[in-house]
């Protein structure tokens, strides 16, 4: 009884590999790469994030510009910040209008000011 029960689980075993090697139902040749369904790698928008990306991402993978910021999704996510809020560091200007530049010059200059107050004391 015992060996029988090792020969049906061989058997599904087998099957289960046959199934997994197939692509659309037919079996792949050894050594060949797997055929990748082009839904993965499908980008609906054109954003650049591809569609199962956008899914993680919580994003509407048929539109380019979720948040409506004038920055695409894909921009966004390459250059940080979030492609679901249209002022992703909340100082009131949307994102695309954002200019990363005058964060750092006001971080410059409040050192400098910081320099100052402590040279008058």
């Amino acid at each position: 009884m015992r060996d029988s029960r090792v020969g049906i689980g061989w058997a599904l075993l087998w099957m289960v590999l046959m199934v997994s090697m197939s692509a659309c139902g037919s079996p792949s040749p050894a050594g060949e790469s797997a055929v990748v369904p082009e839904s993965i790698v499908l980008d609906s928008d054109g954003d650049g994030l591809s569609d199962a990306k956008e899914l993680e991402a919580g994003t509407d993978p048929l539109d380019s510009d979720s948040d409506d910021d004038g920055l695409s999704d894909g921009d966004e996510v390459a250059g940080e910040t979030d492609p679901l809020n249209p002022d992703s560091d909340d100082d009131g200007v949307p994102d695309c209008d954002d200019d990363e530049s005058d964060d750092e010059s006001d971080d410059e200059s409040d050192d400098e000011s910081d320099d100052e107050s402590d040279d008058e004391s």
